[in-house]
């Protein structure tokens, strides 16, 4: 299939929408006719490019994730030390989840796609991307001389990452602003994987 130009902003305006619609009703909440007629879209303009309501949930998916991590990695970018740069990457994140009503839903779209199609869970790939990264930026802390060299980099990544997921569920759930945290959670996250600001 060639994509034009048309085609890649018709792509991407079924991704926004989509994304505003699932972050408002949910992955069951809404149905696919119905994300179809916000588009604008005909059946055959829409199937065009989605064949399933669970092909555009894992596009959306993607999308929201490509978006997030790049910021999140453009802000980084203008810290040198990677202890610096874990940092910046969490406060981008949090920061995303007051702009973008989509990025503050990812996790419970993930949570109902993974319910409502089993056979999906292999693909949402939810955290892997900051698995990776943060295991990176650990390492690299480590040669920089900012963390405990006998600290196992996967394990304080998976410990990072899991808890910053707890934190952050944990505040959706209470209702909480997830950025009156960020303080407490850099500094005790921090210490418990051994590095140093």
């Amino acid at each position: 299939m060639v994509v034009t130009d048309k085609g890649s902003e018709t792509r991407q305006r079924i991704l926004d929408v989509a994304a505003q619609a699932f972050a408002e009703h949910g992955y069951s909440g809404i149905s696919l006719n119905d994300v179809i007629r916000q588009t604008g879209l005909t059946k055959g303009g829409f199937y065009f490019h989605f064949d399933s309501k669970s092909a555009l949930a894992i596009a959306v998916l993607d999308h929201i994730r490509d978006r997030a991590r790049s910021q999140a990695l453009a802000t980084a970018s203008h810290y040198p030390r990677a202890v610096d740069q874990i940092e910046a990457i969490v406060r981008a994140i949090v920061a995303s989840k007051h702009e973008d009503p989509s990025m503050a839903a990812l996790g419970r779209i993930c949570q109902e796609v993974g319910s409502a199609e089993p056979q999906l869970r292999d693909q949402l790939g939810h955290f892997e991307g900051w698995f990776t990264t943060t295991e990176q930026l650990l390492r690299a802390a480590q040669e920089e001389g900012s963390m405990d060299p006998s600290i196992d980099v996967e394990q304080a990544a998976w410990f990072m990452v899991t808890s910053f997921v707890g934190a952050d569920f944990v505040s959706d759930l209470r209702g909480d602003d997830l950025a009156r945290y960020m303080d407490v959670y850099i500094d005790h996250a921090f210490r418990a994987v051994g590095l140093q600001r």
